[in-house]
């Protein structure tokens, strides 16, 4: 991979050459994708064949695979087939790709500190943008990069923790997954939202905002309807070698429904998703003040704000999964309510008292909450070695 893309990337072997590049997102995708693959295609291989559920599981058979390691891959499961039996568990996916050792909290510095170094050694400086976790190298173009190997060059160019990766960054990548729904993660989310529709005397709909394939959505119906109380009570490790009972009778289950506006075109054979943005699909499902709605939002677009619409739509409750406060899910402040995206941003010169700034959630009624006992089975896209930055966050009204 070197030998082949080093000329192409670098062909006078200066940081202008990179220059050239640095800010094009497409390409940093691409040659991500490809150093990743290049350098962990092997190890991705022997992992999906020494755990069949890793490459039978929903998100693995329901999206497109590429390239080359596509041969190992099923075909999608037919319509009617239920998908919870061969989603994998948390100790299946850490010993597939000897995940064991990889941090489970958030080290932006342990993230950056190669880049950081790296940059220093070439004369440049590392600049910080504002409200982000991001950095950005700005080096003097005459730098000379011949001694530097290919991922040091992807390193500093801005690609973070490329040097921290491994085969199950390939494995997202391949597979179009951001977020890998574990049976652990999915049927804790059920019991939580189980819980909440029997403290409400009515109906509830758990609404699944930009749904993508609406496999979340999906593998929640099959949990509620084998009764997560159960299962989970029968054991903290959730061993599976007894199937779940059916759930008891008189147990309200909540109406779980996936929308999206089709505009990235993820489909999964079978499992039904409503062809709505995200303002159709408050109107349509958030406009009966006489049951309790409960918006999911996993990954939020890098950049871009629901959870205002959430909040005049009057929702109960909405729960967002993926980075948090300056990652890549949401608007840093609109979202999360990150301060520091306020202070650092130009346009808030004329803020004096930054201390009386709440969270525009906040200052709406509700309430931030994490909830614990899903974020410890996150394991998303952009997890490395070094750090995880992905957790899972209840937004509910006070009143509630």
């Amino acid at each position: 991979f070197e030998n082949y893309m080093r000329p192409i990337i670098v062909p006078n072997e200066k940081w202008s050459d990179v220059m050239r590049w640095q800010f094009h997102i497409r390409f940093i995708n691409f040659i991500r994708i490809e150093y990743l693959a290049a350098k962990w295609g092997l190890d991705l291989k022997d992992a999906i064949e020494a755990y069949p559920k890793i490459r039978m599981g929903p998100q693995a058979s329901a999206t497109r695979m590429k390239r080359k390691l596509g041969m190992l891959w099923p075909e999608p499961q037919q319509e009617g087939k239920e998908w919870l039996p061969s989603v994998p568990t948390t100790n299946e996916v850490v010993k597939a790709f000897q995940l064991q050792s990889w941090s489970k909290k958030k080290n932006v510095n342990a993230t950056w500190k190669k880049m950081i170094t790296l940059t220093n050694k070439l004369g440049g400086e590392v600049i910080d943008l504002p409200g982000s976790w991001l950095k950005i190298a700005k080096i003097p173009p005459d730098a000379d990069l011949s001694e530097l190997s290919m991922e040091e060059i992807l390193e500093v160019a801005g690609i973070a923790g490329i040097s921290h990766s491994g085969s199950f960054n390939l494995f997202c990548e391949e597979c179009n997954i951001y977020q890998l729904w574990t049976r652990e993660y999915i049927d804790e989310l059920a019991y939580y939202l189980m819980e909440r529709t029997q403290r409400f005397d009515g109906d509830t709909i758990v609404l699944d905002i930009g749904a993508g394939d609406g496999m979340l959505a999906q593998l929640l119906r099959e949990s509620f309807s084998m009764d997560p109380h159960k299962k989970r009570r029968q054991s903290k490790s959730i061993k599976r070698g007894v199937a779940p009972k059916p759930a008891e009778p008189g147990r309200k289950i909540p109406q779980v429904i996936a929308t999206d506006d089709g505009s990235w075109g993820i489909v999964a054979a079978g499992v039904p998703v409503e062809e709505l943005d995200v303002a159709d699909a408050l109107e349509k499902y958030a406009s009966n003040n006489s049951r309790q709605v409960i918006v999911l939002c996993s990954w939020m677009p890098m950049g871009v704000d629901f959870t205002t619409l959430f909040r005049d739509y009057n929702v109960d409750e909405y729960i967002l999964i993926g980075e948090y406060d300056d990652g890549n899910c949401g608007e840093n402040w609109a979202t999360w309510g990150n301060l520091e995206s306020r202070i650092d941003d130009p346009q808030s010169t004329e803020i004096q008292d930054f201390s009386s700034i709440v969270p525009l959630y906040e200052a709406e009624g509700y309430k931030r909450i994490e909830l614990v006992d899903l974020s410890r089975f996150h394991m998303s896209r952009f997890d490395s070695s070094v750090s995880t930055g992905s957790k899972t966050f209840s937004f509910r009204r006070k009143q509630k």
